[in-house]
């Protein structure tokens, strides 16, 4: 009895057709599982990990890594995100005066900023201890722009910050002892890591506001660092604090004793900045001056020409 020999059957392809089709059912399969654990992540409020995956995914990388490497990838994502967030939200809410980077600050120990210190509160073990600082000197030698460089910093090291002037906080602690919420806000003063205090001792308060003043460093004494910036050097403070002779001394011996000190010195930063400004405002009056005068001969000229073609 003859054996029949099976014709392959051209009709169901060739096993390269059949390999190709595999492959795409795969990879269709696949990228919809990868779509749905992008869809996943994104609902579970993991942003971070749906970016890193994402990147992954467009970068065809998901295949050539491990479990461990991708979890680990996955999370470090995550943890970077969540901390950029934190240090934005840090920053919006310590509302500075300005938006300045310590490493903007320019070191010169004749203008009061030595390297050595600078370098000292960088490391925030001030924050850590709870150590004061205080700035002082003439208007416009960079008090405000230094003090909001620190806390800057801090908020970057993960620190809560809250930048002041002093007299806009006292008049938030008035609304507040009307509106019956002054232990509440002491509450929360108390909580920040870092207090900035702008223009400190510039005028005299009266014997309610050191009061206040008191306790709000009571609370923090040891325990929270306070920035101090002000016009007046720190021996004539108790002048402005000398309506409560008692609690005068208190603030003083708490504050002094234990700050690190910033003394800036020379000439107003904001005449050198506004300068060169000063000079292209003159340049471009004298050339809209010029214009002006070209423009008005011009049209006088034309109407003279006018006026001759009439007649």
């Amino acid at each position: 009895m003859k054996r029949i020999k099976h014709l392959p059957c051209h009709c169901m392809g060739t096993s390269g057709e059949h390999k190709l089709t595999s492959n795409l059912l795969y990879h269709h399969k696949n990228g919809t599982t990868m779509e749905k654990i992008l869809s996943d992540l994104k609902a579970m409020r993991l942003p971070g990990m749906a970016r890193t995956w994402q990147n992954l995914m467009e970068a065809h990388k998901i295949d050539s890594i491990s479990m461990a490497d991708g979890m680990r990838m996955l999370i470090q994502g995550e943890n970077d995100m969540r901390m950029s967030n934190r240090t934005h939200r840090l920053i919006k809410n310590a509302h500075f005066r300005y938006t300045v980077a310590l490493g903007e600050i320019a070191t010169d120990s004749a203008r009061g900023i030595d390297q050595s210190l600078l370098n000292e509160v960088a490391t925030c073990d001030y924050i850590r201890h709870g150590y004061p600082i205080i700035i002082t000197g003439p208007t416009g030698t960079g008090k405000s722009w230094l003090a909001s460089a620190l806390g800057h910093h801090a908020c970057l090291c993960g620190y809560k910050v809250r930048y002041y002037n002093v007299m806009k906080l006292f008049e938030e602690l008035t609304m507040a002892r009307i509106e019956s919420r002054l232990p509440k806000l002491f509450e929360r003063l108390s909580q920040y890591d870092l207090l900035i205090l702008d223009d400190f001792a510039i005028k005299k308060l009266t014997a309610e506001q050191v009061l206040d003043l008191m306790e709000i460093i009571e609370d923090r004494h040891g325990n929270k660092s306070t920035i101090f910036a002000s016009q007046l050097p720190v021996a004539n403070w108790y002048e402005t604090l000398d309506s409560n002779v008692s609690a005068a001394d208190a603030i003083l011996d708490r504050v002094v004793n234990t700050a690190s000190r910033f003394t800036l010195k020379g000439d107003s930063l904001r005449e050198k900045t506004l300068t060169l400004p000063r000079q292209n405002c003159n340049s471009m009056a004298v050339f809209a001056v010029t214009v002006c005068s070209v423009f008005t001969i011009f049209c006088r000229v034309l109407l003279y020409n006018g006026f001759i073609h009439l007649l």
